[in-house]
């Protein structure tokens, strides 16, 4: 990789990041009411009955209560009794999701008698990778450049939603840690360009194929790095497609035995589970239904469809807790909102001076995790067709590309103080830090009680 030549003891700020996300991280899965992340306790049962079961389990009508969901589980103050244990483990709407984070999970929720603490612990362990592969993915960018790198990382690591929802028990962590796996291995393949070894390809189709077992929300990366294999292949005409090719059927190949057996459990062409899933979940509030009571579009209605997912999904992106119910105070939104313009504005002053001096192999990295954004923006759009979700998590499919973005804006800025410079990415960690530790002790756990 590009940090081969460089010695381990550089690498220490990575090393303090990943020390800072997992003390955070195991804060959040240690003191976090039980079932207060979203989704946890269908996730918590798709693993309950691979382990009791031995088999994955089928999604079917009852496996989902919404009056159930929203009255007694979702309320940031809900304290589920005896009474509710049956109806508790009938929540099982997840049991479409592709099995591969759940299968590695039974044999924990064996060992541990169903611990909860032990599987969101393992959640976090999870989640370190993700940390881990967004800094060497900005590595083989920009080689040598470390506080980029870890500037990046430190978004990704402590970045307070991202946190909450790695600290529960949901296929999340997996699918993100395989995602930045796919993404770094992009990055390397566009880096050797043309000198690229067979196996390396192998590996990036390995890990899109094991993305396919666990969430359709990584098979983002999927295109992506099937189209930078294609460009940087050296052969023409024909030829020139065969990698490529071996690439996406070796990919495919892993994910074919799930499609098969979903087609022959739910019929017809229901390749992931999600038509069935759509007929199990009825009582969600469709897009159809908000925009007939609420309109499309109001400045003066904050409940109007647009300004609602604006506001809603920024919102949650940097931090809006349980099961979306417990939300920052609205002046610290406003100084995030704040951090986010100014970034996004940084970037794009960055991309017009420094975009004529990137290297080819840098212009097609950068223009891979466009790609990679772009369609994790079109799939929360698509997403949103359907059932109101507007939700910022969704979104952190393009964690990585975010980051960077806003790496590359600030240390542009801060090139003229070069201590400053040096120092931003621990500065943000910092900062990062403490704004999850108040997060978690002055938000999170006074409303839940």
């Amino acid at each position: 990789m590009a940090t081969d030549s460089m010695t381990k003891a550089q690498h220490w700020p990575l090393a303090l990041i990943v020390a800072l996300y997992l003390a955070m991280g195991g804060a959040f899965a240690l003191s976090v009411p039980a079932w207060q992340i979203p989704d946890e306790p269908a996730h918590y049962n798709y693993i309950r009955q691979l382990a009791q079961q031995g088999q994955v389990p089928v999604i079917a009508p009852g496996d989902y209560d919404g009056e159930f969901n929203m009255r007694r589980i979702a309320p940031p103050n809900a304290r589920l009794g005896p009474e509710d244990a049956a109806r508790l483990e009938a929540v099982q709407y997840e049991d479409h999701q592709p099995p591969l984070y759940y299968l590695l999970a039974a044999p924990l929720f064996a060992l541990t008698g169903g611990s909860l603490a032990a599987l969101r612990l393992w959640s976090v362990a999870i989640g370190a990778l993700i940390v881990v592969f967004a800094y060497l993915a900005a590595l083989e960018i920009f080689p040598g450049r470390i506080g980029l790198a870890a500037s990046a990382a430190a978004l990704v690591a402590l970045l307070p939603q991202h946190v909450h929802m790695l600290a529960g028990v949901n296929n999340d962590a997996l699918a993100e840690a395989l995602l930045a796996a796919a993404v770094w291995q992009t990055m390397r393949l566009i880096r050797l360009g043309e000198a690229q070894p067979v196996a390396e390809r192998g590996l990036l189709a390995v890990l899109c194929g094991l993305c396919f077992l666990t969430k359709t929300t990584a098979y983002y990366v999927f295109p992506v790095a099937g189209l930078a294999v294609l460009a940087i292949t050296g052969a023409r005409g024909a030829r020139r497609l065969w990698p490529a090719a071996r690439f996406g059927l070796l990919a495919l190949l892993i994910g074919l035995p799930w499609w098969a057996r979903n087609l022959a459990v739910y019929g017809g062409l229901d390749v992931m589970g999600l038509t069935r899933h759509d007929v199990v979940v009825v009582g969600q509030t469709t897009t159809a239904e908000w925009i007939a009571r609420n309109g499309l579009f109001a400045l003066g209605n904050p409940e109007s469809y647009l300004v609602r997912g604006a506001t809603f999904t920024f919102q949650s992106w940097w931090g809006m807790f349980g099961w979306l119910s417990v939300s920052l105070p609205g002046w610290l939104y406003a100084a995030l909102l704040a951090f986010t313009l100014l970034s996004g504005g940084l970037f794009l002053t960055w991309w017009w001076r420094k975009r004529k001096g990137l290297s080819p192999s840098q212009a097609r990295a950068l223009t891979a995790l466009a790609g990679l954004a772009l369609i994790a923006g079109l799939g929360f759009v698509w997403y949103n067709t359907k059932y109101v979700q507007h939700q910022g998590r969704y979104l952190f499919p393009a964690l990585i590309p975010v980051a960077l973005a806003m790496a590359l804006g600030w240390q542009n800025a801060l090139s003229r103080w070069p201590r400053v410079e040096r120092w931003f990415w621990l500065a943000l960690a910092l900062a990062l830090f403490v704004l999850d530790g108040y997060a978690l002790l002055r938000v999170i756990l006074p409303a839940m009680g």
